[in-house]
């Protein structure tokens, strides 16, 4: 059975949180945000740059093209790796990638995260305290 989007999310929430200070509340809007699952098919090319993508099943590569016309593999994604997050930061960049075989993809809008990120920063930020009321940082 393959999973929904929602247990991608899920998923996605449980690898942030073992990587940051992610609290409860950040992983719970992060499991309700708007996100599906499209199937790819193999040998496909893809160009997004407003989704951060999920791998359900299957497996999606980014390829370059070097000096010669060659096609160099630069990143391979499997089943519950996320790729795409670079349109965080960077949102006018074309991502690209090409599904190496059928694959089931969880597709998650930069926009919906970022309000997510927004919030986050907001709820977990808190100003030093001390120093006359002057901050600490710029």
């Amino acid at each position: 059975m393959l999973p929904s989007a929602q247990q991608c999310l899920g998923a996605f929430a449980a690898q942030l949180r073992r990587h940051t200070a992610l609290t409860d509340a950040d992983a719970d809007m992060i499991h309700s945000l708007p996100a599906w699952i499209t199937i790819a098919e193999a040998h496909q090319d893809y160009r997004a740059t407003t989704s951060i993508w999920i791998v359900a099943k299957g497996t999606v590569g980014r390829f370059a093209e070097s000096l010669d016309g060659g096609r160099q593999i630069t990143g391979l994604y499997c089943a519950g790796d996320v790729f795409g997050l670079s349109a965080i930061m960077i949102p006018d960049v074309t991502q690209a990638f090409e599904v190496i075989e059928r694959s089931w993809l969880c597709v998650l809008p930069v926009s919906a995260l970022v309000q997510v990120l927004a919030c986050s920063r907001v709820q977990t930020r808190s100003e030093p305290k001390g120093n006359g009321g002057s901050k600490a940082y710029g």
